[in-house]
């Protein structure tokens, strides 16, 4: 998870040394910038300095994770449609539809009732 206002969630899928020695992650991200799904080349140093780990999978899992980010490729980014960073990892994470929803939108959407209910 790379920390920010919203944070955002990215899942590292493969890691390569390349002939420089340079460590490169291969990620798979939703991002609202690139507007889809995708997987990405990102360097791991970079990467790493950005962002803190999450949550590992359980190494049973690594397959059904690895499947389901292949089928999650150019769908688009929606909060309302729970297509945003944080819905689809969480949903791949586990592959369970009542946990691809986003905490942070969801939060926020309450927070900002309580402060309309209190003003």
């Amino acid at each position: 998870m790379k920390p920010g206002f919203p944070n955002h969630h990215l899942r590292i899928i493969h890691q390569h040394v390349d002939d420089d020695g340079v460590r490169w992650y291969r990620i798979f991200d939703t991002s609202l910038r690139e507007r889809y799904s995708d997987y990405k080349w990102r360097q791991a140093d970079e990467l790493e300095s950005k962002s803190g780990l999450e949550k590992r999978p359980n190494p049973g899992d690594v397959e059904a994770i690895l499947r389901r980010a292949a089928a999650c490729r150019y769908i688009l980014y929606s909060l309302l449609a729970r297509t945003d960073c944080e819905s689809l990892q969480r949903w791949i994470h586990t592959g369970k539809e009542n946990d691809r929803w986003s905490p942070q939108f969801w939060g926020g959407i309450g927070g900002l009732g309580l402060a309309i209910l209190l003003w």
